[in-house]
């Protein structure tokens, strides 16, 4: 039902988010919108769409201003801008798009309000996820990960009652999103160099070599996930 409840939520956002960008924003907030998404993953996303509208309408305010104000410019000046900005228009922006000074603006302006919207958010928490990763060995072919049929499985929690069919089906809690990828933990108790713990069958005391009386092994993968406290 977890697991159930976690791809509904995340098939939800997906799908908001793609109607906010095609139905309500045009292209280039479009791509500023889904850029600051990244960065701040955790921002409810219809508050992200308010920040990059707002954003965007000061910054047609402004560009408007400054367009009056350099009207009775000279010739030459105009001609500098215009290189200027045809400069800028190469350059590649952080978020590897080419933008102009405006889009470049415009971008700066809203992660600056999505920052302290996600700041005003409330403060946020960090855990922890674990699984172990299990083999067993065969005396022709070796570790592997094939198991037997009473074996729990290849992904497993510490206490072996529950089990994963893949490590990517492991999703994070509701509401809340990875921040890191999976990794092997050597940390916690004594392994091999490639984080492998070893022993006669699954449940039974775990060792940090292998051995010919040993038949399984496993070893802790860890992965962090944050959201609100």
């Amino acid at each position: 039902m977890w697991l159930i409840i976690c791809c509904y939520c995340d098939v939800t956002s997906h799908i908001l988010t793609f109607w906010v960008c095609k139905v309500h924003l045009p292209l280039a907030q479009e791509k500023i919108f889904s850029s600051t998404r990244t960065v701040f993953p955790n921002l409810p996303i219809i508050l992200l769409f308010q920040v990059t509208h707002e954003a965007y309408f000061e910054c047609e305010a402004k560009d408007g201003d400054n367009s009056n104000t350099t009207s009775t410019a000279d010739p030459q000046s105009e001609q500098q801008d215009e290189e200027a900005e045809e400069e800028g228009s190469k350059r590649v922006d952080p978020f590897g798009m080419c933008a102009s000074a405006a889009e470049r603006g415009l971008r700066a302006e809203v992660l600056l309000r999505a920052a302290e919207a996600n700041a005003a958010a409330g403060p946020v928490a960090r855990a922890v996820t674990e699984v172990y990763e299990c083999q067993r060995s065969y005396l022709f072919g070796g570790w592997s990960n094939k198991l037997m049929p009473t074996d729990r499985g290849n992904w497993v929690t510490r206490d072996n009652r529950e089990s994963f069919n893949t490590r990517s089906s492991i999703q994070p809690r509701p509401h809340w999103h990875w921040v890191d990828d999976w990794k092997v933990d050597r940390s916690l108790e004594p392994c091999d160099r490639d984080g492998w713990r070893y022993a006669v069958d699954f449940g039974s005391t775990y060792y940090p070599a292998d051995s010919p009386l040993l038949f399984v092994r496993r070893r802790r993968w860890i992965r962090t996930q944050e959201g609100p406290a």
